[in-house]
């Protein structure tokens, strides 16, 4: 009797450690997927971040070479963060219904069921196309900002490289 309680109770820890093992392998599988998606659109949202920083600095290089211009700091700020699209599919289940006598037709739509799926291509997002994030502003701080001539070259120069409004750009003199 005691060896019976014995050899169950040991087989009840064995079944139950077990299990433990296959759901946290399957879990860990289903779920991996999806955790593999959104690290790569947290890539991405990190690339966008980078895109500032790394203009940032090209201006600011691009600028310390002019003459005239000297040492600069180069700040932009920006509308949003761009957007990603990626393809989806969607499909929709509709079912209608027509009801009618002689002379009074009545129709009735009902909307089943709507699923959207974001296709892959080699286990990543497809991208259909990605918008750069809009600029809303451009600080230039540099040694020559107070001369006219070299603010004036500084905001030609922002204006041809992004694309931004000439109000939208600010030069100002390092002290």
């Amino acid at each position: 009797m005691v060896l019976n309680f014995i050899t169950m109770l040991l087989l009840g820890i064995v079944l139950i450690v077990a299990s433990n093992t296959v759901f946290q392998k399957n879990g860990g599988e289903g779920g991996g997927e999806e955790e593999k998606i959104f690290s790569e659109n947290r890539e991405m949202i990190t690339q966008e971040r980078d895109f500032v920083s790394n203009l940032e600095q090209r201006i600011k290089n691009a600028l310390a070479n002019v003459e005239g211009v000297g040492d600069t700091e180069v700040v932009i700020t920006l509308e949003n963060e761009g957007e990603i699209v990626v393809a989806e599919d969607n499909s929709v289940d509709k079912s209608e219904i027509s009801e009618g006598d002689e002379g009074a037709k009545r129709k009735t739509n009902n909307i089943k069921q709507e699923n959207k799926k974001i296709l892959l291509e080699s286990n990543k997002p497809l991208v259909l196309k990605e918008i750069q994030p809009k600029i809303k502003g451009v600080l230039v701080v540099a040694r020559g900002g107070g001369n006219p001539e070299v603010k004036s070259s500084v905001i030609k120069a922002i204006q041809a490289l992004l694309n931004v409004e000439s109000h939208k750009i600010e030069v100002l003199k390092m002290k």
